[in-house]
């Protein structure tokens, strides 16, 4: 299977842990509109899924790697492309400013526990490599825009924000 890493960015702000995702523009091949985190496929440059995921959220959110703080590596889970994605946690330096390119049509940043709460989710059950499983749905207000984080991108949100946060989901 191709590889492909990403970053899931977390800051503190004000005494709250915040992860910042990406609305994908329309100029992307795949998965057009949707939330996702920064990252993508492995270059042959790429030592590993963490320089992969640092060079790719430099190119897609203008995030500097020595900016960021790497917390942990996780286990890859293979997305409905059949690519294997291995997730990487960092902490970003106070005061992040992202610079989307025309990848990115949007950046933004909610509170992690916002993928603990019932608020906003809901769920359906689906197959997936001829297993059932659910699907998460969370849906936010930013900037006056419904934005819907689904799939693995929620799943790895929660997970992280269970990890991190130390509570189980409401849901």
């Amino acid at each position: 299977l191709r590889k492909a890493a990403i970053l899931i960015p977390l800051e503190i702000r004000d005494n709250e842990i915040f992860i910042w995702l990406t609305l994908r523009s329309k100029n992307v091949t795949h998965d057009k509109g949707h939330v996702s985190f920064p990252g993508g496929m492995q270059d042959k440059g790429d030592r590993d899924a963490i320089a992969t995921c640092l060079r790719e959220a430099h190119e897609e959110i203008g995030l500097l790697p020595d900016r960021v703080t790497i917390i942990s590596e996780h286990t890859p889970q293979i997305n409905s492309r059949r690519v294997t994605v291995t997730p990487i946690v960092g902490l970003l330096s106070p005061g992040f400013d992202p610079l989307p390119n025309e990848e990115v049509a949007k950046c933004f940043a909610v509170p992690l526990k916002r993928f603990l709460s019932q608020t906003g989710h809901d769920h359906i059950i689906t197959t997936f490599f001829e297993r059932e499983i659910q699907v998460n749905f969370f849906t936010d207000q930013i900037d006056g825009e419904d934005i819907i984080t689904w799939g693995l991108t929620a799943g790895f949100a929660i997970c992280i924000a269970v990890a991190v946060l130390r509570e189980m989901p409401e849901f």
